[in-house]
């Protein structure tokens, strides 16, 4: 199991946050696997800045290779384990078994 931690701007990461939004479309360049973790965080495009805002999501399922898409774009789909209101990275126990931010 692996953490990508992954800029995601404001429209999309909002949509996520309310739970609007269950997936995200990546390029398939980071080996991503099922169970891996996303680190989300919100950059704002306008701004040229991250917001502070972050989560933690995981990945549930991956379609790659759809007719529909480039050969390098995969669709992952997720969800929420833990949303951050502040800037704060995740932190990882020895084994990978357990997270937390580093603001709690």
């Amino acid at each position: 199991m692996n953490c990508h931690s992954l800029k995601t701007w404001v429209k999309p990461f909002g949509a996520t946050w309310v739970g609007n939004k269950s997936y995200e479309v990546r390029t398939d360049d980071r080996g991503f696997e099922v169970n891996d973790c996303l680190h989300l965080r919100e950059y704002d495009e306008e701004a040229q800045r991250y917001t502070g805002r972050s989560m933690l999501t995981r990945i549930t399922y991956i379609s790659r290779g759809m007719t529909e898409t480039p050969k390098d774009v995969c669709v992952l789909a997720t969800r929420i384990l833990h949303w951050a209101q502040h800037p704060a990275e995740v932190l990882w126990d020895a084994d990978l078994r357990e997270y937390y931010f580093s603001d709690e």
